[in-house]
């Protein structure tokens, strides 16, 4: 399970700009949801597909990605 929060500072380590200083915490709205969970189990069972990048794995090469294709010359 992955918050918000802890996404953030997956972020934070794997770029080194530090972002959950700018995210503003605002109060609750109605109808929000709290929590939303992706079954990768019920996933793999349904359909077969099984994940070959973890979330870490995957963050880096996103931030690689970018740095390559809209770095600041």
């Amino acid at each position: 399970e992955t918050s918000i929060n802890g996404l953030l500072k997956k972020i934070e380590t794997i770029t080194g700009v530090q972002v959950t200083s700018i995210v503003a915490h605002l109060p609750e709205r109605v109808g929000e949801v709290k929590h939303t969970k992706f079954l990768i189990d019920k996933l793999h069972a349904e359909t077969g597909f099984v994940a070959d990048t973890s979330l870490d794995d995957g963050l880096k090469i996103t931030w690689h990605w970018f740095q390559e294709n809209y770095s600041k010359n």
